[in-house]
């Protein structure tokens, strides 16, 4: 306690000066002792940077070796990581830096990894009260209190994990028994900063691994306590080891810049680098800190019809491009989505430090930051919707240093063109398709020449790229698909974009992301972006808690919307827009038998309902195309059908017709008018798609003898009964086209209503709906997929088909039909959870419908795993290690679904019942949401603690009197357009 006080005093002394200087002590084992080498340490210096000296009780200009012998506690032998830090520190935030170190080699956090006379942190060890001594000290000699702690220890800890002697939990029940010690004396905020151990040679890697989860696992679990560096596990591939255990002076720089860097952030908002890092930090972003070694690890960027994967690479950087349209296909055969080509960057950085790539959701930028000896380089891209091109500017911190060779090399093997400051080159595909793509490279300084296959770029200070492409396809014009050269197009686009300077190009970017991303926000508390993001998902994988994670893969999905579908472009396809393969799985084209329309379930809920065009525009086309196809199976009477894959043009894959189709496709158009209010809309495009298909299968349902209607030839996609999925057979009745058909009829019924016409057919559609086979239990308490009482509970099959009238459907409700939502219940659990991506995503949607959040949260789980990037099938789900979803192969309709269903689990609007919290499961106890869309066009905000609801805030954009629920309270609200409304719990009651 009396420390405490000698804080609080220290405090009340300097008054404001005391945020003039920062007192940080340096605590640990052998590498905080520091056995670098002190001559390289030393070229780092900081007229505002200094040390105590506990021998002397004073306080001196810090240099390497650093820290006196006294009691227990060593001196540094050679160099440490201060200097560097100080450097990086002071230079942020311009202010005085006092450092003293307490360690000791060897030492362990557990007494139960004590060796020899090594000494313990433990609260049976001397460590801990002599730290606190030394501490005391430097408080009174220096009258400041003591800003943060940084934490450099593991490696002893995890040689008694591989020997058996210590678990990680008594790893980690120690660690932060030592926090909270510490902050027992210096205040329960005191910011405690890890460095997390990296590997020893000939000693095993899993226990570094576990002490590295149990580190990462108390920064998700207290307050105040940072993960600031973790790429000491890549320190004997970089040469950064001294020797089997200790860090050379490189490794020590590295980690002391970025420490520097990073608590910087923490502590001021005054200076504008500062201010940049610490965004990048609170921000949502996914970063690395090596470049991508494969396709799966490159990060994505695009802006509806242009989609780039960028690899962050420093000795080659290579961009992989593509372009919506470019595809094999034609209006009779379904052909492929291709890959148009590669920008490389020859730089020759090689013995790189500090290195980070980050994709930043918030306004789509990728940028690549490191350093060569003593210059920092910078590469900053982006895909601008408004300006239609993919821009890249590179800097670095001294002038004249930047050369590279630039080439540009296209997927079909054509060959490029120079001319002048540009790279370029077209062709022509199989189905008559043209298309090219241009580099412009600009420079300041420098000089820019070529050879005979590239740009080259010498000692320039700025180097920016410009890069359009584009193709002859004619969009959504039925059958004439071929259109003129894209050449005129892109060279226009490319003088216009050039001529504009970089950092307006880059504000008119983030104003037009950012419209769209930031109307949505989502926290279930602390985050942690200090642990690169594929390590956070190996611990979240391992069980680490991490639900900040899990907000972010919900806002990757929409992040990956805004980016692959944008209005006057094509949708989203079933990789979105970024693919790498000439023969991608299943076409990389348009599945309707879940697929894509997973893919839009997201668009409305999560306020992005201008990214759900071009799937109308799509869609639209379709019909056209098949109307008017000469393939008999596509000539009906009345509406149209199609099979179950099509590509960009409307031509399919002729796998296998599927009817229903055309009338899921069309749920989207009442969807979009459920939310939104369009009258214009719902007049003008989605009532006439809507009567289109209703008239298809008001001519095609037959009536059986007990005087029900069942679609006479169904398939419950993609198997048949007793788990034969090759079977083709049709069938009567099948649970999946009667659940489809009656959606299809009450979209139909709704919309006539709205717009009070068609009276007459309209109650013809509801006389045939009443009469239409509904849903069925079965004899062990089954959702029936088949209208015979077939199924099979040993069958785990990925679809799940028959229960499209629990989602996207809704049929089938606890609320209002809580038989058939046990029935439910019943075979989804039958189904299990081990399944693909796209299918637990489904899983999660309609457990959210069925009001199990628990359940629902488990295949959250079970979906954010690590996936191989060669992996290209099974039936596990998972993710890649840039978050693209696994089916495996990588299909995005997992993370598109994965977003609505957490939107599920939070906000349910499908029966003109605003339902708040429906699915909130136990884990997430404290939350808000704000931003997403209820039906009826009503913005809502949610905010919960101790898994209860704390507010909910709606604001509609049509007055009218509308129904709330939470729990099982239902209450009626009459509500104006316009106006926020705040209902808190006790509304409730």
């Amino acid at each position: 306690m009396k420390y405490l006080l000698y804080s609080i005093l220290c405090g009340l002394l300097i008054g404001g000066e005391v945020q003039a200087q920062q007192l940080f002590l340096l605590a640990g084992q052998s590498n905080a002792n520091g056995q670098g080498d002190y001559n390289k340490s030393n070229l780092y210096s900081s007229n505002l940077a200094f040390e105590y000296d506990v021998l002397k009780d004073a306080v001196k200009p810090l240099k390497d070796p650093v820290g006196q012998k006294w009691k227990l506690l060593e001196t540094a032998n050679t160099g440490t990581i201060l200097p560097a830090f100080a450097h990086s520190f002071t230079n942020l935030t311009q202010q005085k830096v006092i450092l003293l170190t307490a360690s000791r080699g060897g030492s362990s956090c557990n007494k139960k990894a004590e060796l020899g006379t090594y000494g313990t942190w433990d609260k049976e060890g001397e460590l801990f009260n002599q730290a606190i001594e030394k501490t005391d000290k430097a408080i009174l000699k220096t009258v400041s209190k003591l800003s943060g702690i940084i934490w450099m220890q593991g490696e002893r800890d995890a040689n008694a994990i591989n020997d058996g002697k210590l678990t990680g939990q008594e790893y980690k029940t120690s660690l932060i028994s030592l926090i909270k010690r510490f902050r027992l004396h210096y205040g329960k905020n005191l910011p405690f900063y890890i460095i997390q151990t990296g590997y020893q040679s000939a000693r095993p890697k899993e226990g570094n691994d576990t002490v590295r989860l149990m580190q990462t696992a108390v920064a998700n679990e207290l307050k105040h306590v940072f993960i600031t560096y973790s790429e000491t596990n890549l320190f004997f591939e970089k040469k950064w080891m001294k020797d089997n255990v200790h860090y050379n002076q490189d490794g020590l720089n590295d980690i002391g810049l970025a420490v520097g860097k990073f608590i910087a952030g923490q502590v001021t908002h005054h200076n504008e680098n500062t201010k940049l890092i610490t965004n990048q930090i609170q921000k949502q972003t996914l970063w690395y800190n090596t470049p991508a070694a494969h396709w799966l690890e490159a990060l994505p960027l695009g802006n509806g019809s242009l989609g780039a994967m960028v690899f962050g690479g420093t000795d080659v950087e290579r961009i992989q491009f593509n372009e919506s349209s470019l595809s094999t296909g034609t209006t009779e055969t379904v052909g492929a989505y291709q890959p148009f080509g590669d920008v490389y960057f020859h730089w020759q950085h090689k013995n790189v430090t500090n290195y980070r790539r980050t994709l930043s959701l918030n306004n789509a930028i990728h940028t690549t930051t490191y350093t060569v000896g003593n210059v920092d380089y910078k590469h900053e891209y982006f895909i601008s919707y408004p300006n239609k091109a993919l821009i890249m500017q590179v800097t670095a911190s001294k002038p004249h240093v930047l050369s590279a060779n630039i080439t540009l090399k296209d997927a079909h093997k054509m060959q490029t063109s120079i001319n002048g400051d540009r790279l370029s080159f077209s062709g022509t595909l199989e189905n008559k398709m043209q298309y090219e793509a241009i580099v412009a490279i600009k420079n300041v300084g420098g000089k820019i020449s070529r050879s005979d296959s590239s740009l080259i770029v010498q000692n320039a200070d700025t180097l920016t790229c410009y890069l359009v492409a584009g193709t002859s396809f004619l969009p959504f014009s039925r059958r004439n698909y071929l259109g003129v050269s894209p050449h005129e197009n892109l060279d226009k686009q490319l003088n216009e974009t050039t001529n504009i300077p970089f950092e307006q190009l880059k504000k008119t970017h983030v104003q037009d992301v950012e419209s769209l991303y930031n109307r949505v926000s989502f926290s279930l508390g602390k985050a942690n972006y200090s642990v690169p993001t594929n390590e956070r998902l190996i611990a979240y994988s391992k069980g680490i808690k991490d639900l900040d994670f899990e907000a972010l893969l919900f806002q990757y999905g929409r992040y990956l919307l805004i980016a692959s579908s944008r209005k006057g472009g094509l949708p989203a396809n079933l990789q979105g827009i970024w693919n790498n393969d000439f023969k991608p799985a299943w076409y990389s084209q348009y599945t309707t038998n879940i697929n894509v329309q997973m893919n839009y379930w997201l668009a409305e809920q999560t306020n992005l309902s201008e990214c759900h065009f071009p799937l109308f525009d799509w869609i639209e086309n379709l019909a056209a195309v098949n109307k008017t196809a000469q393939d008999s199976a596509l000539k009906v009477p009345y509406g149209w059908v199609a099979y179950s894959t099509n590509n960009l043009m409307g031509g399919p894959s002729k796998w296998r017709l599927h009817r229903p189709g055309s009338a899921w496709l069309s749920q989207h158009f009442w969807e979009h008018y459920a939310f939104t209010g369009d009258m214009t809309f719902l007049r003008e495009r989605a009532y006439h798609m809507l009567k289109d298909v209703v008239q298809y299968w008001e001519n095609h349902l037959i009536e059986t003898k007990n005087g029900k209607l069942v679609t006479p030839d169904g398939w419950s996609p993609e198997h048949g009964p007793f788990k034969k999925e090759e079977d083709k057979k049709p069938y009567m009745g099948a649970s999946y086209d009667q659940q489809i058909v009656f959606d299809l009829f009450s979209n139909y019924i709704n919309a006539a209503n709205v717009l009070k016409i068609d009276e007459i057919y309209r109650h013809k559609i509801e006389t045939i709906r009443s009469k239409l086979l509904g849903p069925q239990i079965g004899n062990w308490g089954q959702l029936q997929e088949w209208m015979e009482d077939l199924d099979d509970s040993t069958d785990h099959h990925r679809h799940n088909s028959h229960m499209f009238a629990v989602h996207p459907g809704k049929q089938i409700n606890p609320d209002l039909t809580p038989k058939l939502a046990q029935a439910a219940i019943k075979s989804l659990d039958a189904r299990g959870n081990i399944s693909t991506g796209w299918s637990t995503a489904w899983k999660i949607n309609i457990r959210a419908r069925l009001q199990e959040g628990n359940k629902a949260h488990t295949l959250i789980k079970s979906l954010i795993v690590p996936a191989k990037a060669e992996t290209t099938s099974g039936e596990r789900a998972g993710l890649y290690m840039n978050l693209f979803d696994a089916h495996p192969p990588f299909q995005i309709d997992g993370n598109f679904g994965y977003t609505a269903g957490i939107t599920e689990m939070l906000l349910q609007s499908q029966n003109n019942i605003i339902h708040v919290l429906p699915a909130l499961p136990d884990e997430w106890q404290n939350g808000s949401i704000s931003g997403i869309k209820a039906r009826g066009n009503i913005e809502v905000r949610i905010d919960w603690q101790k898994g209860e609801l704390l507010q909910c805030s709606l604001k509609p954009k049509m007055t009218g009197l509308y129904q709330i629920q939470y729990k099982n309270v239902l209450k009626k609200v009459k509500i104006k357009a316009g106006k926020w409304y705040q209902l808190d719990k006790s509304f409730f009651n």
